[in-house]
């Protein structure tokens, strides 16, 4: 956060929070639910959890 309020210019990172901070929850939430769906898409039908191997 203290690197995007320097390159918008902000005096202080308070001021960054409070104008874009709304952007962040939406963010949080989006990123939440988009693991979630992630999580549950890799189940196996046994119901565990298939771990996708990196080639």
């Amino acid at each position: 956060m203290t690197t995007v309020s320097r390159v918008l210019g902000h005096s202080t990172v308070i001021q960054t929070l409070n104008t874009y901070g709304h952007f962040y929850k939406e963010d949080v939430e989006t990123s939440m639910e988009l693991l979630g769906r992630t999580y549950e898409s890799g189940r196996g039908s046994g119901g565990d959890l298939q771990i996708a191997k990196l080639a």
